[in-house]
């Protein structure tokens, strides 16, 4: 578990465990290759959604939840294998 301010590019990245929550801005391609574990990142700006990667594509459990203060709305952001129903 990580409570951070803020992080830079490619956080998450190849992440398979454990979970992380951002409270301040994010860099680009945010978990790439993420195979498991939770990312929750509150997203002030409204410009997370588009720094999510698309090869956000793991084994089963890797998710991330953007909390956008500026679009008023939760996204959710699953591997492949979990999102694919």
């Amino acid at each position: 578990m990580a409570v951070v301010e803020g992080v830079g590019d490619h956080c998450c990245e190849y992440m398979t465990g454990g979970a992380v929550v951002c409270l301040g801005p994010a860099g680009r391609n945010v978990a790439a290759g993420m195979t498991g574990g939770l990312g929750y990142f509150y997203d002030d700006t409204g410009l997370l959604e588009q720094k999510v990667s698309s090869l956000l594509c793991g084994d089963v459990t890797g998710c991330c939840v953007v909390l956008s203060a500026a679009k008023r709305q939760t996204a959710l952001f699953c591997s492949c294998s979990l999102g694919s129903g």
